[in-house]
């Protein structure tokens, strides 16, 4: 798997989503802002309502345009021995046959992409599988879950 490509692809489709909100939340500040959808008594509702779907469309635009910023500006460096940001992560299941893609960067997270037939999916720093995994060379095991459900993988390699 080619890493550049791979931060392209993801790219790509956060743009396409960026663009989408974007529209969407225009059309919803329109609408709360409509001199039709004034209420009138305390129990129409639907410009309050709008305004806050409008708010909170907002504050994704801005989330997911942070996101993005930081995702292009992300250096991937040469192949690296341990886990750091920009690291493709091949884990592969210590008891059974899963393996996962993981791939290390500073926002986006939790987004999932196939790629040559494989799923890998974007983690960040802060989450709990990127806590786990920070640091840790290939050979390296770790958990992912909790209780009755953790998992133990291997780390087969990192890129």
């Amino acid at each position: 798997m080619n890493k550049q490509e791979i931060m392209e692809r993801f790219i790509a489709r956060l743009s396409d989503e960026l663009d989408a909100l974007t529209e969407a939340a225009k059309k919803t500040i329109a609408t709360a802002t409509d001199g039709e959808h004034v209420a009138r008594s305390k129990y129409e509702t639907f410009g309050l309502e709008s305004s806050y779907l409008a708010r909170g469309q907002a504050q994704r635009v801005e989330e997911l345009t942070f996101g993005l910023e930081q995702l292009k500006g992300l250096q991937l460096e040469a192949t690296s021995k341990s886990v750091l940001l920009g690291a493709l992560i091949r884990l592969e299941e210590v008891d059974g046959d899963e393996v996962r893609n993981l791939f290390l960067v500073p926002s986006a997270g939790g987004e999932e992409l196939e790629v040559e037939g494989e799923m890998v999916l974007l983690i960040t720093p802060t989450s709990p599988v990127g806590k786990s995994i920070v640091g840790k060379k290939p050979g390296d095991l770790i958990e992912m879950g909790a209780g009755f459900e953790a998992q133990r993988f291997r780390i087969e390699s990192v890129s």
